[in-house]
Formats: structure tokens, sequence, C-alpha cells
């Protein structure tokens, strides 16, 4: 027979244990959550490799496989071999030529642009109406879909001099 004072201990005790099991599994959550976001952001965790140029300027194997290389390259990259007042022949020896991508033309002149990958954001619908003079109450409608994407893209700016002076990586 248990008293009272013995309940209370083995429900305290299931309390106690049901409490550290749920800080237990919020801890890994936020854990997780965290290195997921330091993943993406900065690509830092085990995608990230150290810069390796052949790997930088190798070409595609399968689509977009250079440009993954790169994503997970960049980091140490930025931290560790670019650096500002390089001049631009330094810059094109250590990463070879920009890349030439209409879509992505320099903001400024002297500006070089690498591609680093892109992440899908979804569907867009879209409609347009077309009007024309004669018949404004019978509109012709279009509608449709397009998927978003967001590129990531390693920017570089050079001063007057030829000179490394702005490193940026930038969503477009």
């Amino acid at each position: 027979m248990t008293t009272d004072l013995e309940r209370e201990m083995k429900g305290g005790r299931r309390r106690m244990l049901r409490a550290t099991l749920l800080l237990a599994t919020l801890g890994v959550a936020l854990v997780a959550g965290v290195y997921g976001l330091l993943r993406s952001v900065w690509g830092v965790g085990p995608i990230a490799r150290p810069f390796d140029r052949e790997a930088w300027t190798a070409p595609d194997r399968q689509p977009g496989d250079r440009l993954d290389r790169r994503a997970r390259m960049v980091s140490n990259l930025v931290k560790r071999r670019l650096q500002v007042g390089m001049t631009r022949a330094e810059v094109e020896a250590l990463l070879g030529p920009p890349d030439p991508d209409p879509l992505l033309a320099p903001s400024e002149e002297g500006e070089w642009i690498y591609l680093l990958g892109s992440t899908f954001l979804g569907k867009l619908r879209i409609v347009a109406w077309a009007f024309d003079d004669t018949d404004v109450d019978s509109p012709d409608a279009f509608e449709g879909a397009s998927e978003a994407f967001e590129i990531r893209a390693l920017r570089l700016g050079f001063d007057d001099q030829d000179r490394l002076d702005r490193i940026e990586i930038v969503s477009m």
C-alpha cells in the first residue's frame, strides 16, 4: 500500500521527467533551427568547403553543379582569400573572369558578378488585361503562372586604380 507521500513523489518524478523531455526537445529544435539558418545565410556547416580555384571555374557536370560548388565555397573565399586592395588581375587569377549574364548586369561600371546559385521561391499567378480604344467593356485577359527564384551572387567592386574595394554577397 502506497502512502500519499509516495504517490506525490512518483507524480513529481513524472512531471520532472516530462518537463526534462520537453526542454530537451525544444533545445534540439532550437539548435537545429539556428544551424539551418547559419547554413542557409552564411554557408557554414557540412555543406561549406574550402575555396578551390579549379572547382570554382570548372564547368558543370550537371545543370547548376558549378553554382552549387561556388555557394559552398564562397564563405571560405571571402573570409580567407579575397581581400580588399587586390588588383583586378589578382582577382581574375583567383576566380577567373566574371560571369557573363545579361540578366545580372553590374549596377556600376567596374563591377564584377559571379553567380552562386538560386533558390526556388514558389509559383506566381500572373493576370493581365489588355484594353483597346474601341472595346473598353470587354478586355482581353491573360492568365498564367510563372516560377520565382532568388538568385545569389558574389558582387565585386573596383576603384579607379583597378583595386578591389567592395565585396558583397547579394540576392536578386
